[in-house]
């Protein structure tokens, strides 16, 4: 945007982008205005809206007496909805993995460049073999970790 009004003001110097825009912007508005289809439609919406509004003094008035009493209660549930449960709890079978497959990689590491351990074979001791079977635990876990993450991106 910056480059067309420089390229517009060495054109033209006395040439005012933000004006130009605020006409073309409104004539642009009217003309979509102008068309039946939106006042149509408008009008069809407000007599939907008609019964509703009919009811409503009678409502405002139940609920000002319902406060007036002490009677006013309010029933709110953050995960009555069946499908924010099951998303929280994907969200949280994800960390849960994500951490899991974290944590089994860095003991493995750890396992794997100790030095301690009984000698499985001549150059290969007990503790670095459990590191590499600790390590391809943590592979598949986080292979898992974003097999959860790309299914729940497809179901959205």
């Amino acid at each position: 945007m910056a480059s067309v009004e420089g390229a517009l003001l060495t054109i033209d110097p006395h040439f005012d982008v933000v004006a130009v825009s605020r006409q073309e912007g409104n004539r642009l508005v009217r003309s979509k205005l102008k068309g039946t289809k939106i006042t149509d439609e408008l009008q069809r919406r407000a007599l939907q809206l008609m019964p509703m509004i009919d009811r409503m003094p009678r409502r405002i008035n139940k609920i000002t007496e319902d406060l007036e009493q002490g009677r006013f209660s309010m029933n709110m549930r953050v995960l009555e909805n069946p499908s924010d449960r099951s998303f929280l709890t994907s969200l949280f079978q994800q960390l849960i993995v994500a951490v899991l497959a974290g944590a089994a990689v860095v003991g493995a590491i750890m396992l794997i460049t100790s030095d301690e351990g009984p000698l499985l074979t001549k150059d290969i001791r007990l503790y670095s073999f459990f590191g590499f079977v600790l390590l391809f635990g943590g592979f598949v876990l986080s292979m898992r970790s974003l097999m959860l993450v790309f299914r729940r991106d497809g179901q959205t």
